[in-house]
């Protein structure tokens, strides 16, 4: 994901993972229909609805080239991170958990936005990501290269639909696929199943019933915002029962908002940190020099829980997300 437009628009509705024929009269073999529990194996061609768009892969890609955090993760876990031979657009954010050390080797093509000359440099043939700022993907699926949308970060780039919620769905939507495209379902269904057994028990161990409040906030350099009902943390917080004050913030976030989280005074802030390298320490330093925030609750009664970004994005970490919080708020009660 680009920060800046740290989570900028997501959604749950895109990437479905059904199959849609290719034209009828067309003498190249027609695109196989597969239906959407993404268990069935998938035959090339083939056309994916991804983000409102049909995309067409004439074959099962063999080289990947990822834009941003997310989709490196996303990747790992559907068993495809052998497929990934270069990375882009993380912009100095480190990658998350197993996928620091099974990308360590992967180059970096830019850890800015890639252009066109980067992409079609890299070796890939299709740009898996978080969208593209210095090139447009008319221009990367006219260079031959197939592009998709990470399905959480649908309309993060210009010109892919409105900003949609993210809730988990989004991920498994991702992982079924993936699995489908790089013939690695049995990894992939077995990551979704195991995931989902963990949310669930994440969920039914808390069982808070809402008394609790909550914020997430985060900083862009020394911009601080807050995260709204569009932002996975949202999903998070109602998986254990709190309640996120930012919950009628019809948005994944906005930026400028620190006299709205005085204001509004929740028990617990959840100040995300790891945006361009930055530390747990320097993000609570940031949030602490603040003016104004002494006076509020979570502040007074060191409320502040500090959470890795990548364990708030729409991949498999937010699954840990989802147990870590549970267990600071638990040893904050």
């Amino acid at each position: 994901m680009r920060p800046g437009r740290v989570l900028a628009a997501v959604t749950t509705v895109a990437l479905a993972c059904s199959l849609a024929a290719c034209g009828g009269n067309d003498p190249e073999p027609a695109a196989q229909t597969a239906p959407s529990s993404g268990h069935a194996a998938l035959s090339f061609p083939a056309t994916v609805s991804n983000c409102g768009a049909d995309v067409t892969l004439d074959a099962r890609p063999q080289a990947v080239l990822t834009v941003g955090t997310t989709a490196p993760s996303l990747l790992a876990a559907a068993g495809a991170a052998d497929r990934v031979v270069g990375r882009s657009g993380e912009f100095g954010t480190p990658l998350y958990g197993p996928a620091a050390d099974l990308f360590d080797d992967v180059p970096i093509v830019t850890s800015d936005d890639p252009t066109l000359e980067n992409l079609l440099g890299s070796g890939a043939d299709i740009v898996i990501g978080s969208g593209l700022f210095a090139t447009t993907a008319a221009d990367v699926e006219g260079a031959g290269l197939a592009n998709l949308l990470v399905t959480g970060e649908c309309g993060h780039d210009t010109g892919t639909g409105d900003e949609a919620s993210t809730t988990f769905e989004a991920i498994w939507t991702d992982l079924s696929l993936y699995g489908q495209i790089f013939g690695t379902s049995d990894v992939a269904n077995r990551a979704v199943t195991d995931l989902k057994a963990r949310l669930t028990a994440a969920g039914e161990a808390a069982a808070g019933s809402g008394e609790l409040t909550a914020a997430g906030a985060y900083f862009w350099g020394t911009e601080l915002s807050v995260t709204g009902r569009r932002n996975i943390l949202h999903d998070q917080l109602d998986t254990l029962g709190v309640t996120d004050v930012f919950a009628d913030l019809d948005k994944n976030y906005a930026e400028g908002s620190l006299e709205e989280l005085i204001g509004r005074d929740p028990d617990v802030i959840v100040l995300s940190y790891g945006l361009d390298g930055e530390t747990a320490e320097q993000a609570k330093a940031k949030l602490l020099a603040l003016p104004g925030v002494a006076a509020m609750s979570a502040i007074r009664n060191d409320r502040v829980v500090l959470l890795d970004y990548a364990l708030r994005n729409p991949e498999p970490a937010a699954v840990e997300g989802v147990e870590f919080l549970a267990e600071e708020l638990d040893r904050g009660a």
